[in-house]
């Protein structure tokens, strides 16, 4: 993957902690991008501690932490980050059989899942896995 598909990746999250089921150690939403569907970079906001607020976007990578309104070098950051950790790449051929086996663990047989997204047949965990499920798959097709 090169870093402009990584960038294409991004799509803007109103609370990145609800949506990588993860506590941010904040009562308050984390908005930010995400990328890959599990990377992220949060957006600092007013609440913050009057030291945080030079800037306009939070990056925090193991233990060190970037603070920056230049949102493309945290994304080159966080893509160089990406991979030299190893981080797997899916492909749309590793995608297809995740799909497969999703659907036989639900006990479903869907076509393209661009297609059930608002399917109200559907539980909304399923909907909510299908919505990431495309994320990923646009991402492996960029």
């Amino acid at each position: 993957m090169t870093f402009e598909q990584f960038q294409a990746s991004r799509r803007r999250c109103e609370d990145l902690a609800a949506e990588l089921s993860a506590d941010f150690g904040s009562e308050h939403k984390c908005p930010g991008n995400l990328y890959l569907g599990t990377l992220y970079i949060d957006a600092v906001q007013p609440w913050w501690p009057e030291a945080a607020q030079q800037g306009k976007w939070h990056l925090l990578l193991d233990r060190n932490e970037w603070i920056s309104d230049d949102l493309a070098s945290l994304e080159r950051r966080l893509y160089e980050w990406a991979v030299s950790a190893g981080y797997d790449i899916e492909t749309t051929d590793d995608l297809c059989d995740e799909y497969a086996a999703w659907n036989k663990s639900n006990n479903l047989s869907l076509g393209s899942a661009d297609e059930h997204l608002f399917d109200e047949n559907l539980t909304d965990d399923q909907r909510k896995w299908l919505r990431s499920f495309s994320e990923r798959w646009q991402a492996a097709r960029s």
